[in-house]
C-alpha cells in the first residue's frame, strides 16, 4: 500500500482517508493493509484481474501481488484485462466471470 500512495491526487486522498493518515504518519497501517506482506503457502489459490489503463491503481501493485504469490508458491492466475481501466465493461465483466469459474473449478 505504500507503493500504492502518491499514485494520483484521487488515490492519495482516497488512501490517506481510508488509512487515517500517510505512509509516513501511520506506517503500521499501510504494512497491515498490504496483502504482498501476508501471503503464504497455505492461502487458498487465487485469480486476479487488472485492466491495463487502470488510473486509480497501477497494474504494478498486481505484478507485484503475483510475485509475492509466485514467491509463497500459491496457485494463481494474473490476468491482465486490455483496453480496461479500473473497472469492466459488462461484456468484459462476464467474460472475467466464466475464466474465474474455470480457474476455481480445477478445486
Amino acid at each position: 500500500m505504500t507503493s500504492l500512495f502518491g499514485f494520483n491526487n484521487l488515490t492519495t486522498l482516497g488512501l490517506t482517508e481510508i488509512m487515517g493518515g500517510t505512509p509516513q504518519t501511520v506506517p503500521l497501517i499501510y504494512q497491515n493493509a498490504s496483502p504482498v506482506n501476508f501471503a503464504s503457502s497455505d492461502d487458498p489459490p487465487t485469480i486476479f484481474f487488472h485492466g491495463e489503463t487502470d488510473q486509480v491503481v497501477p497494474i504494478s501493485q498486481s505484478e507485484r501481488l503475483e510475485t509475492a504469490l509466485k514467491n509463497a508458491q500459491i496457485k494463481h492466475e494474473f490476468v491482465r484485462v486490455p483496453n480496461q481501466g479500473h473497472g469492466f465493461t459488462a461484456e468484459t465483466n462476464a467474460a472475467l466471470l466464466i475464466q474465474a469459474n474455470t480457474f476455481f473449478g480445477d478445486f
